[in-house]
């Protein structure tokens, strides 16, 4: 397994934990006087969705994907995988610095999500080529 994948599953498993441990304690907050846990919610979805979903599946993809063993770079560029992956989370980082209160202009949230999208599509189209032989679509 490419160490990309292991960092990125190790990463997701982390967030896919804390975002676990938020929404239960949303779920308590349903049977206990905990105003408070409400708070969190935000953070659960972010955490579960796009701090845990779409990285493992990134990372999966990187390490599952046909490599083409006639190429330099089988697995695509590796460089620019790791680049992608400090950018998606670097964006995830500043979203959920926001949401516990860090002061991030609206604008800095704006350019997290707009990192963290070109992130994903940088990804996709370095590893695209690995869907299917070159020349066909």
């Amino acid at each position: 397994m490419p160490k990309l994948t292991v960092w990125m599953v190790r990463l997701a498993l982390i967030y896919l934990l804390l975002g676990a441990t938020w929404g239960a304690l949303v779920l308590m907050a349903k049977v206990l006087p905990w105003g408070w846990a409400w708070s969190l919610y935000p953070s659960h979805w972010l955490m579960m969705l796009l701090g845990w979903m779409v990285p493992f599946a990134l990372a999966v993809a990187f390490w599952a994907f046909p490599r083409f063993s006639f190429r330099a770079h089988p697995r695509g560029s590796e460089r620019l995988a790791w680049g992608t992956a400090f950018a998606y989370h670097l964006g995830l980082a500043v979203l959920l610095a926001f949401e516990f209160g860090a002061p991030i202009p609206q604008s800095g949230l704006q350019a997290a999500a707009v990192v963290m999208a070109l992130a994903v599509v940088v990804f996709v189209l370095d590893q695209w080529k690995r869907v299917k032989p070159p020349g066909a679509l």
